[in-house]
């Protein structure tokens, strides 16, 4: 079965970018609901909950860059200043704000670029 790569789309410049490695993990959003309670102040008193909007959508994915152009790549997707398009390996397509790129080198002898890396995201419910 062929590797299906992740992509990245800009609908701004209409560039794209697939990535040379698949993160190694990460990239399924948590779900969590907005609740907060409120105590009353009668004697039998019960308490209230109270239901928002879900919560922000944060993800994170790590993973591994081998090579400069690579490495480059990454560090120019986290400085857009607008929304991409990101689509994973399994076809799920998340508009997101990358907020974090957190690059540790690590020693290669035969891969000088060689780095970890944890790349941070909000899903934006607007495109």
């Amino acid at each position: 079965m062929a590797v299906v790569r992740w992509q990245f789309y800009d609908p701004t410049t209409l560039s794209s970018y697939e990535l040379e490695i698949n993160p190694a993990d990460g990239g399924s959003p948590s779900y969590r609901k907005a609740i907060v309670y409120q105590n009353t102040s009668a004697p039998d008193g019960k308490v209230l909950m109270f239901e928002g909007q879900d919560e922000t959508k944060e993800m994170e994915i790590t993973g591994t860059i081998l090579t400069e152009e690579h490495y480059n790549a990454l560090l120019l997707w986290y400085t857009k200043r607008h929304q991409i398009q990101i689509t994973d390996d399994l076809g799920r397509v998340f508009m997101v704000y990358i907020t974090a790129f957190e690059p540790k080198r690590e020693r290669a002898v035969h891969s000088p670029w060689k780095h970890s890396y944890t790349l941070r995201y909000t899903i934006l419910d607007w495109d």
